[in-house]
C-alpha cells in the first residue's frame, strides 16, 4: 500500500510538471501569435502584453524545480506575492477593452504600485503579516473588479444595441463569464496555497489554459467601441434619455414614423450588415439623438431589434419561395452577419425557427392547392 502511494505521488508530480510546461508553451505560442500581427490595435497590444506577462509568471515558477526552493517559506511566499500582480494586469486589460484609451502609463503605474510595494516590503522584511495583508488586498481588488464590471458590461451592451444593427464581435457578454471564472479560479488558488498538491497544480494549469484561451479567442476578434460615460455608474450620462431638438408632439412623430418606414422599405437600408444608428439618422434627415429617443421611448425597441425586424420580414419572403435557398444564403441576403444571429432574431420575432416557418409555408401552399383542385 505504501509503494502504491509513492508511485501515485510520483505520477502526480510528473503530471504536474508536464501540465506546467504545457501551459508555459501555451502562453508562449499566444504571445508569439499576437506579436506577429504587424498593425496592432491598442486592445491587441494589451492582449500581447497580458500573454507575455503570464508567460513570465509561469517561467518564474520553474524556480521551484531547484532543490530547497519549494521548502523555503520565504522564497515560496515571495513567488506567490509576485503572482498577485496578475490582478492589476487583468484589471488594465478589462479597462482598455471596455473603454479604449482610458488606460495611460500613469494610471497603469497607480494601479500596479500597491502590489509592487507589498512585494518589495515583504521581500525586504520577510514579515508574514505583510504577505497576508497583500493577499487580502488582492482579494478585495479582485472582488471590486467583479462587482464593478457587471453593471459596466450591462451599460456597454445597452449602448451597442442602441447604435449598431449587428453585434457580432461587438458584444462583451463573454467578458462577464471570463471575469467570474477567473475570480473563482483565483479564490480556489488562494484557499489551496497552504494545502498544495501535485494533482491540484495539474488541475490549476489545465483550467488556466481553458480560461485564457477563451479570453484570447474573443479578444482577437473583438471590435472595440468608445461608450460615452461608461464608467460613470452614478449617472446615466449619455446613455440616458437624450434631449431631442425636434418636437415631440403626436403629429410630428406620426410623420416621422411614416418617413422612417418608407425609407426602410423602399431603400432597404437594413440589407447593409453594418448599418449603424448614425447612417439611418442621416438617411432620415435627423440626428442620432432624436432617432435613438424615438426608437427607445416611442417604439420601445432598440435600434438592433428594430433593424432586425425588417431583416426577418425579408427572410420570410425568401423562405416562402418555391425554389429553396440555403439558410446561410438567406441570412446573408437579408443583411444578417451570421447564421446564428439570423436564427436568434427569427425565433424572437416569429416564435419559430426558419426551418419550421419554411415547412409551415409549404404545408399551407399544398393545402391551398388541394382546396382549389
Amino acid at each position: 500500500m505504501k509503494i502504491y502511494s509513492v508511485i501515485m505521488e510520483m505520477l502526480h508530480q510528473k503530471l504536474a510538471h508536464f501540465t506546467h510546461g504545457m501551459s508555459l508553451m501555451f502562453f508562449v505560442m499566444l504571445t508569439i501569435d499576437t506579436y506577429r500581427v504587424r498593425e496592432k490595435s491598442r486592445l491587441l497590444l494589451f492582449t500581447f502584453l497580458l500573454m507575455f506577462f503570464w508567460t513570465i509568471l509561469l517561467l518564474k515558477d520553474l524556480g521551484f524545480l531547484l532543490d530547497g526552493v519549494w521548502e523555503n517559506p520565504y522564497l515560496s511566499s515571495v513567488n506567490l506575492s509576485i503572482d498577485l500582480w496578475g490582478v492589476p494586469a487583468v484589471a488594465l486589460f478589462l479597462f482598455e477593452l471596455l473603454s479604449p484609451g482610458w488606460v495611460t502609463k500613469s494610471k497603469a503605474l497607480l494601479i500596479f504600485s500597491p502590489f509592487l510595494l507589498f512585494t518589495f516590503f515583504f521581500a525586504f522584511t520577510g514579515t508574514l503579516f505583510i504577505f497576508t495583508l497583500s493577499l487580502w488586498f488582492a482579494h478585495l481588488v479582485a472582488l471590486c473588479l467583479v462587482i464593478f464590471s457587471i453593471p459596466v458590461i450591462v451599460r456597454y451592451e445597452r449602448f451597442i444595441h442602441a447604435n449598431y444593427s449587428q453585434l457580432e464581435n461587438r458584444t462583451v457578454k463573454w467578458l462577464r463569464t471570463f471575469v467570474l471564472l477567473l475570480y473563482i479560479c483565483f479564490v480556489t488558488w488562494s484557499l489551496a496555497k497552504n494545502n498544495a498538491s501535485w494533482l491540484g497544480d495539474t488541475i490549476n494549469y489545465l483550467v488556466l489554459i481553458v480560461i485564457w484561451y477563451f479570453l484570447y479567442r474573443n479578444a482577437r476578434k473583438q471590435i472595440v467601441n468608445k461608450v460615452p460615460g461608461l464608467f460613470d455608474l452614478f449617472s446615466e450620462g449619455q446613455l440616458a434619455k437624450p434631449q431631442s431638438e425636434y418636437p415631440g408632439d403626436t403629429h410630428f412623430k406620426s410623420e416621422f414614423s411614416s418617413l422612417l418606414q418608407k425609407i426602410m422599405k423602399e431603400e432597404k437600408l437594413y440589407l447593409h450588415p453594418a448599418l449603424s444608428l448614425n447612417e439611418l439618422a442621416m438617411a432620415a434627415g435627423t440626428n442620432r439623438t432624436y432617432l435613438s429617443d424615438y426608437l427607445n421611448h416611442t417604439l420601445n425597441v432598440t435600434f438592433y431589434d428594430y433593424v432586425n425586424s425588417f431583416r426577418v420580414t425579408e427572410s420570410c419572403l425568401l423562405l416562402s419561395h418555391e425554389e429553396p435557398m440555403r439558410l446561410e444564403e438567406i441570412a446573408e441576403a437579408c443583411g444578417f452577419n451570421s447564421l446564428s444571429t439570423f436564427r436568434r432574431s427569427f425565433h424572437r420575432n416569429m416564435h419559430m425557427t426558419p426551418v419550421q416557418y419554411r415547412k409551415e409555408m409549404r404545408f399551407n401552399g399544398r393545402s391551398q392547392t388541394d382546396t382549389v383542385t
